[in-house]
């Protein structure tokens, strides 16, 4: 090797290392200063952070200013949640003076709630908990963010004639706004609008089926929402079904690994009126599951316990081999469960999602 050749790749390694040092590094820690007050005995410190982008991690500096005639530790902070680190930069915060607290908080890019709140505790000794000490609570609201607070949309149809409405809620917080969100539901029999509005409390998603063009077995489709500006999106699996037929909670099946090293998820199933009632209720429920693929050569397991003549759990299995099969699909895999019941007969296909890790991983691998 040249020594100008050699020289080049010190300089590019010494440029991606620095790259990657300064990519790791965070701006100045905003200063925050909050003055404690005595709650019960104990101290209580809140800190109104306002409004923080989603995805971000965030840095604080807290001054506590203690009033009070009373020592309060900051030794051996304990926090609820993983995504915030406490480093006191004081040990305590002496009678009427004040002390610091490093925060890092690492904000979540999506919540059911557009506000949260995270609490630390400061103790003495650790893991010990005494009259007399500090509680700091940080409250926020999440900027940026687009989410279906409801993982799934379930859509009951009722009639054959006319045209059926539906409202789903949609999260949107400032900056982003209403009009520059659009939607787009795939594989809908029978859609006529797909709209996103402003309501009182946020915005929603507006679906029109014409329901004389759904079949009686129903359909499964997604719904998907992009902001044009910042290209967040979201997506949910959507559910259309006949109100009077065959129907599944949740409507969405996961498959995480178990103990034998099979996979397996559980299901609710209820009959409703799609068939005559059967003479003897105490007939058990006879459930089938197949995966809706062409050429599939994994067969699954079923397992049903009766719970009424109009409902049913059931528990599908597969193995290994088979979810990391289905996990190459271009497509989102569904299962086409059919049950025998007391009630009468019936199908339905329902999406389903494989954890491919145990579930007390610290991370989840989950598709499609």
């Amino acid at each position: 090797m040249s020594v100008l050749k050699a020289l080049r790749n010190v300089l590019v390694l010494a440029l991606v290392a620095h790259g990657v040092a300064y990519s790791q590094q965070l701006p100045a820690p905003r200063t925050e200063r909050v003055i404690l007050s005595e709650s019960f005995g104990n101290y209580v410190a809140t800190l109104d952070l306002g409004k923080l982008e989603v995805g971000v991690r965030h840095q604080f500096l807290v001054e506590i200013e203690n009033p009070s005639s009373s020592r309060v530790s900051l030794k051996h902070p304990a926090v609820a949640c993983g995504c915030l680190k406490v480093e006191p930069v004081d040990s305590e915060i002496p009678p009427g003076k004040t002390a610091k607290v490093l925060c890092t908080l690492e904000v979540p890019k999506v919540s059911r709630s557009e506000t949260l709140q995270q609490q630390v505790r400061f103790h003495e000794q650790e893991g010990v908990a005494k009259i007399g000490e500090l509680r700091m609570i940080l409250r926020y609201s999440l900027a940026g963010m687009l989410h279906f607070p409801t993982r799934q949309a379930v859509l009951q149809i009722s009639s054959k004639d006319g045209m059926a409405q539906f409202e789903i809620p949609l999260l949107i917080t400032e900056p982003l706004k209403v009009e520059n969100v659009s939607v787009k539901v795939n594989q809908a029999n029978g859609l006529r609008k797909a709209t996103v509005r402003k309501t009182d409390k946020g915005a929603e998603v507006v679906i029109v089926l014409k329901q004389s063009s759904i079949s009686d077995s129903g359909f499964v489709g997604e719904i998907h929402c992009e902001d044009s500006v910042t290209k967040r999106s979201d997506r949910i699996p959507l559910i259309v079904e006949q109100a009077s037929g065959l129907a599944a909670f949740p409507a969405l099946i996961t498959f995480s690994k178990q103990g034998d090293g099979r996979y397996a998820g559980n299901i609710l199933l209820r009959s409703g009126e799609f068939g005559s009632a059967g003479q003897d209720k105490l007939q058990p429920w006879i459930v089938n599951a197949a995966v809706d693929l062409v050429g599939n050569e994994h067969p699954l397991q079923t397992e049903s316990k009766n719970l009424s003549a109009s409902a049913c759990r059931a528990t599908i299995s597969m193995t290994e081999a088979a979810v990391l099969d289905l996990r190459k699909q271009d497509s989102p895999v569904r299962i086409t469960i059919s049950v025998k019941s007391p009630n009468g007969s019936g199908m339905i296909a329902i999406p389903c999602m494989f954890i491919v890790a145990p579930i007390d991983a610290p991370n989840l691998e989950a598709g499609p």
